[in-house]
């Protein structure tokens, strides 16, 4: 009987052990690559496109999403312009920390919608003005 209650002990605390390594490894990522390597910058502005003489701002937007403890943001925000915008030029400039990486999901440059993706590093947050200029009235290429 004392045999069947160590081994009942011992399988419990091999379960106990591996439930943890696998939670560790869920919830901490490596971090060290991106914070020691020098081709890594760190950017406050993004631009795609140029604003010239004939372009508007047709939308100006700060999108904020505060950081939890553990939790890696990852944002869209859309923008849909009526069939005869023609998006020319997007500027995001980061205003909360320099740790959000922004990239183009969908959409973009010389169409009338885009979808920009907004990711943050674990536990910090994400603060971005998102301002978009366009010609109105005009064909799309």
């Amino acid at each position: 009987m004392k045999v069947l209650a160590v081994v009942l002990l011992v399988a419990v605390a091999a379960a106990v052990n591996s439930y943890e390594a696998q939670e560790a490894n869920v919830f901490y990522e490596e971090l060290d690559m991106e914070e020691s390597d020098p081709s890594v910058a760190r950017r406050l502005h993004y631009q795609w496109g140029s604003v010239g003489p004939d372009d508007r701002l047709i939308s100006a937007t700060y999108h904020e999403a505060y950081g939890m403890e553990y939790q890696i943001n990852d944002q869209e925000v859309t923008y849909r312009g009526n069939e005869k915008t023609n998006i020319t030029s997007i500027i995001v400039r980061e205003y909360l920390s320099n740790y959000t990486t922004v990239t183009i999901l969908d959409g973009g440059l010389y169409r009338n919608h885009v979808t920009l993706g907004l990711k943050g590093l674990r536990s910090l947050q994400i603060g971005c003005h998102i301002s978009i200029y366009a010609t109105v009235n005009c064909s799309n290429m």
